[in-house]
């Protein structure tokens, strides 16, 4: 499949997320007693996937139907203005501001449902079958959330959010009538990176820059930023090296995978900040660290599901990942006191990561070229 150009207007529309994800992550920002309260960590989940999901489903859309027409320019400026109003109502205060939230969610909904019904319109047999199952997805959520309004609190957030992971797993049961026009896969790979460079923009603002001044530029700092690079490294390594783009697919697994890959950096970012503050319980920083760790670094084991043939993660591959994850995460708790070693331990399991891919990528590569100049 050609390789669709990523639009000027597509990364126009990533300059929102920019800010959204900063707001998004400042919410986990501030401790209390040492920790951050469930209340503040359940909503930077939720927020977390009101932005990726509506990320998505406008990436999606422009990767089938998408062009550099004043339509879809128009309503892709509606939606960055309505996501630039959702980003500064977070808040860990729902009661209060439950209904002007949940409104400007369903607005956002019916955006991207009209941008998805004009396309179906002209669309032939086999794309409107496709644009049916986002309509559906869109029309479920825009009924939810404005249902969820006109209730009272108690019962209209849990319609809200049932209504939310309803529209979010929907797709996977169409995806026999989504499979009717396959993704451009090369295209949402670029996308999905994008996102991603994003995120790991926001962990260099939040995360490394803070330090890396005169004032207190120390290994601590350094660390911080090494360990940003060995994620990066081993991020793009697989998606820029390993995955299969010739392939004709929904890219599904790989759009899902990225919900918690986006996540898990900012528990990743917040975690870097909250080892300098001596008022953090050290324990929960562990916990969060590794979390966050342990969702980035299983997630892209799992997009091994997407790597050309002679590329695929061995049993072997999985089980030294792992290893290196555990020792990592035992030298970090018996030294929890001491953020120097803890961020030292991470810095050397994702080196050792990256390394690890390079001897497996490079090796796969010699063994592939072998077997070709034999046929």
């Amino acid at each position: 499949m050609p390789h669709k150009k990523v639009e000027f207007t597509e990364l126009f529309f990533d300059l929102v997320f920019v800010y959204a994800l900063s707001k998004s992550t400042n919410l986990i920002h501030h401790l209390e007693g040492g920790v951050i309260s469930l209340g503040s960590f359940l909503t930077f989940l939720w927020a977390m996937i009101i932005l990726i999901n509506t990320w998505i489903h406008q990436t999606l859309f422009t990767n089938r139907y998408g062009q550099n027409s004043l339509k879809n320019l128009f309503i892709m400026l509606i939606n960055m203005g309505i996501l630039l109003l959702i980003s500064n109502s977070f808040t860990t205060d729902w009661e209060s501001n439950f209904v002007p939230f949940s409104l400007m969610v369903g607005t956002l909904s019916i955006s991207l449902f009209i941008q998805y019904f004009l396309e179906y319109r002209h669309a032939d047999k086999a794309n409107q079958e496709v644009i049916t199952v986002f309509l559906k997805t869109l029309g479920l959520r825009i009924v939810f959330v404005f249902v969820g309004v006109l209730l009272p609190y108690e019962i209209g957030i849990n319609i809200y959010s049932i209504g939310m992971i309803i529209s979010i797993i929907f797709p996977l049961f169409y995806r026999k009538q989504a499979a009717a026009v396959p993704v451009n896969f090369p295209h949402l790979v670029e996308r999905l990176s994008l996102i991603v460079i994003i995120a790991l923009g926001e962990m260099i603002i939040s995360g490394a820059a803070p330090f890396m001044t005169k004032e207190h530029l120390s290994w601590s700092a350094i660390l911080n930023f090494a360990i940003i690079g060995m994620i990066f490294l081993y991020y793009f390594g697989e998606m820029d090296l390993a995955v299969d783009e010739s392939r004709e697919t929904l890219g599904m697994k790989m759009v899902y995978l990225h919900y918690p890959i986006i996540m898990s950096i900012g528990l990743i970012t917040v975690s870097l900040s909250f080892l300098a503050e001596k008022a953090a319980n050290p324990y929960f920083v562990f916990v969060l660290f590794y979390l966050g760790l342990a969702s980035f670094y299983g997630s892209m084991l799992c997009l091994g599901h997407y790597n050309k043939p002679h590329l695929q993660f061995s049993s072997a591959y999985v089980l030294k990942s792992v290893l290196i994850f555990l020792t990592s995460a035992g030298i970090s708790l018996w030294f929890i006191h001491d953020s120097l070693i803890v961020l030292l331990s991470v810095f050397l399991m994702g080196l050792a990561l990256v390394q690890l891919f390079m001897t497996f990528y490079q090796s796969q590569e010699k063994r592939n070229k072998m077997l070709s100049l034999e046929k």
